[in-house]
């Protein structure tokens, strides 16, 4: 059942949203959604994305938005490679 997956994202994901279809000003939507499926489990993502995604200005709306709107709990420290084999997790 497709509502029973489970995705891991990288910061592609997120920057790739951010600079083309799905920008904060034009699609909120998708960024609420984001906090939707990280909230269920249905979509996540680790540790190091959230650092690489803070790396940015400090005034970038991705930033402010991970900063404001991601809790840290969302994004966690996990080998990804274990995740992937043990649950089937969709990249």
């Amino acid at each position: 059942m497709i509502s029973d997956r489970i995705y891991l994202v990288d910061s592609d994901v997120f920057i790739t949203a951010k600079n083309l279809n799905y920008s904060f000003d034009i699609c909120p939507g998708f960024w609420k959604s984001l906090i939707h499926h990280l909230s269920k489990g249905r979509v996540f993502s680790i540790d190091r994305v959230r650092s690489e995604l803070l790396a940015g200005h400090r005034e970038e709306n991705l930033v402010r938005w991970v900063r404001a709107e991601v809790p840290t709990r969302l994004l966690v420290a996990v080998d990804a490679d274990a995740l992937v084999r043990a649950q089937g997790v969709h990249c």
